[in-house]
């Protein structure tokens, strides 16, 4: 009961097609077929060709990445396809995941010392027999280490007791390499502190 418009079609195709990249499936065709009915009403059909979902023929890691690929391997989600993983969605070919392996390998280096760490780009290069492979290109920065820390307390709102809580609780973390996680242990655990 809308009104018919070619940008409305439009529009619906391009969702059609991303709903089925979600799922790996990057060669479907999408035609639309318009038959008239009477009055000015007319019917819309999608005729869909959906082709073979493409599965991840290999993933690459590229640049000045200090850690090996196969390190990196381990802490993306998107895996090689292989015929044990028939059952699994790690090997097929989807953007969203792609994203987010990106998210996990930034914190993994956050985690380990690079705070300048870029993942520069991400390529997606589709090959024959509805094969593609993952190229992530990643430039580490230099590795960064914890060296002191100092409590500040600009309202005078912390007594000595106070003070010595938070430094044993920091002084347990805050050393060696660098790390996001353990910057958020030593929040969590110094709000937990004052909220007993």
């Amino acid at each position: 009961n809308k009104i018919f418009s070619n940008n409305t079609i439009k529009k619906d195709i391009d969702l059609i097609i991303n709903n089925f990249k979600d799922s790996g499936y990057y060669d479907v065709q999408v035609e639309p077929k318009v038959t008239r009915k009477s009055g000015n009403l007319v019917n819309l059909i999608f005729e869909i060709k959906r082709n073979e979902k493409y599965l991840i023929n290999n993933v690459f890691f590229i640049g000045d990445k200090y850690f090996t690929s196969s390190e990196l391997k381990d802490v993306v989600s998107t895996s090689k396809y292989g015929w044990w993983k028939f059952l699994s969605s790690s090997s097929s070919l989807n953007e969203k995941r792609i994203e987010y392996d990106k998210s996990l390998l930034r914190d993994f280096y956050l985690n380990n010392g690079f705070v300048d760490v870029q993942i520069s780009s991400t390529e997606i290069k589709l090959l024959d027999d509805y094969k593609a492979d993952i190229i992530f290109s990643i430039n580490s920065g230099e590795k960064y280490f914890f060296s002191n820390f100092k409590i500040t307390d600009s309202e005078n709102n912390l007594n000595d007791s106070n003070k010595r809580a938070i430094s044993n609780i920091a002084n347990k973390k805050i050393k060696g390499t660098f790390s996001k996680s353990k910057l958020s242990f030593v929040e969590k655990k110094i709000y937990d502190y004052f909220n007993l």
